[in-house]
């Protein structure tokens, strides 16, 4: 018997919910029982008028020939492999939205596009950059291509949907597309749509896919509100105690010389986010995490004096925490589940960075980073030159580059910033990776460079060569006590893979905690 194709898109219920538990409580949605097949709910749908016909059109066409339908329908299907029973969704038009909140499976249709396609025969990927800015990047490609072409980076890259040609035409046609969702062409419909997700749930049930994507599941995010409330909760749990396990610093770069300081309610004006001050700062004791969703964070304009709302404090947490046995971290108030083995190796790493030890200077007083720079080059004026804001316009997409903050005879890249987050880190170490390589490898760039630091001094020994500088030291204005200043865990996934490139060019790489912000 043959089928009619359609394309399908599939999600799997989470284990034992109820009907009740699956279909949203709305007095308009209709049941109807397929017999031998499942379930289908629906609603009843209307045709309206675009409201683009009269807010752009202003009603030039004729109002009849152009309507507007939001069908929705979901199909509910329980299938069994190897004698699980698990029941599935298959929504039409916006069915979707007939699902209660938190009642799919994630990342199931990611496993099961991943169990169906080889690693060649990628066309999209979908991916979120959280080393650094939560950049989200939806790159495609005219042919099939390995994750390689795709420029994943699979320690810092959440990869959220993946779309590729499968291996089975018996099992699927075209391309098959799978985020929490499958989306999939085949031959299916009613009447074989349980057995098609037999079919689904067997590809489900198997792990193949580490083999061919081993890396996919180092970094998930958390989706599940439940699981989330209890991660928040120990949050809360630990700012009470001010055990360092979170903490609070701005989740963007901050253009220091255009603001005083930050200001919370209740609080006075200040400059470096300490737990015991902020948590003091409620009213109500800290009891619950929507009350750092409901309290912000301003800058002060210097030249105005205004307060401007910049963040809620939620977005200001940092941290990590073991919770039944997984390790999660926090970020830009996202939960992702990391996985054990790159926690391991990210650790490991951090802690065997070099402590630099060169003199710094404590920040102190100083009105900003280009101000405390040039302190420390007048701290040990013999042997440093201030090269920051003294920019290089660069062609190839680099556009404008510092060599460094602060450059030493012996060819020491000196990189400075006060610790405001993972974006501000980023930049730091970015910055540095960028200059060390454009220095050991564009001729053109390294002239540049020395032409810029003649301008500051004319003492040749400052002068750069493509061999001479072996060192690149990153500078952390903190107020921790530690030699290694704590930093947020995806600035430590950022510094591994900076380390690794900066040591393939035979530089080393270490960190200097500059204590006391003003």
């Amino acid at each position: 018997m043959t089928h009619n194709k359609n394309r399908i898109s599939v999600y799997l219920i989470e284990k034992d919910l109820t009907e009740k538990d699956i279909i949203k409580d709305d007095e308009n949605i209709k049941r109807h029982e397929v017999n031998g097949v499942g379930v289908v709910f629906y609603k009843k749908s209307y045709q309206n008028k675009p409201r683009w016909l009269s807010e752009f059109l202003l009603n030039e066409i004729n109002n009849d020939e152009l309507k507007t339908s939001n069908a929705r329908s979901v199909l509910l299907v329980t299938v069994s492999h190897n004698y699980i029973e698990r029941t599935f969704a298959v929504v039409m038009g916006y069915g979707k939205s007939l699902l209660n909140d938190d009642v799919v499976e994630e990342r199931f249709g990611l496993k099961v596009t991943l169990n169906s396609i080889d690693t060649d025969s990628l066309r999209r990927i979908s991916k979120i950059n959280i080393g650094g800015n939560l950049k989200i990047s939806n790159e495609q490609l005219p042919k099939k291509s390995g994750v390689d072409d795709f420029g994943v980076d699979v320690n810092r890259d959440l990869v959220a949907s993946v779309a590729g040609k499968g291996t089975d035409s018996n099992f699927s046609e075209g391309i098959i597309s799978g985020s929490d969702a499958l989306s999939i062409t085949a031959e299916v419909d009613i009447r074989n749509i349980k057995e098609f997700l037999e079919k689904v749930f067997e590809k489900y049930s198997t792990d193949d896919y580490k083999n061919k994507f081993p890396w996919i599941d180092q970094i998930k995010e958390v989706k599940n509100k439940e699981l989330k409330d209890e991660l928040n909760k120990k949050v809360i749990e630990s700012l009470n105690r001010d055990n360092s396990a979170f903490w609070f610093a701005p989740p963007d770069i901050i253009q220091w010389e255009n603001y005083q300081g930050f200001w919370i309610s209740n609080m006075d004006m200040f400059d470096d986010f300490i737990v015991k001050d902020i948590v003091e700062s409620f009213r109500n004791p800290l009891e619950e995490y929507d009350q750092l969703k409901n309290k912000y964070v301003y800058l002060i304009n210097n030249e105005t004096n205004e307060k401007q709302k910049i963040f809620r404090l939620s977005d200001c947490v940092f941290g990590e925490v073991k919770y039944n046995n997984e390790v999660y971290t926090i970020n830009k108030n996202k939960w992702y589940q990391i996985s054990k083995d790159l926690v391991e190796q990210v650790e490991e790493d951090y802690d065997s960075t070099n402590v630099s030890k060169e003199e710094f200077i404590e920040y102190g007083e100083s009105t900003s980073e280009n101000d405390y720079n040039q302190k420390l080059t007048n701290s040990r004026n013999d042997e440093l030159i201030c090269m920051d804001a003294k920019v290089i316009y660069y062609g190839g997409g680099h556009s404008s580059i510092e060599v460094c903050d602060v450059l030493s005879k012996n060819g020491e890249l000196i990189h400075v910033k006060r610790y405001n987050g993972s974006a501000t880190l980023s930049h730091l170490f970015n910055q540095g990776l960028v200059s060390g390589e454009l220095i050991r490898e564009d001729r053109s760039f390294l002239e540049l460079a020395n032409s810029k630091i003649a301008e500051i001094s004319n003492d040749n020994e400052f002068k750069l060569t493509s061999t001479k500088s072996n060192k690149i030291i990153f500078g952390i204005v903190t107020n921790d006590l530690n030699d290694l200043p704590r930093i947020p865990f995806f600035s430590k996934v950022t510094l591994k893979h900076v380390k690794k490139r900066l040591a393939a060019l035979n530089y080393s790489v270490e960190l200097k905690n500059i204590r006391g912000q003003k």
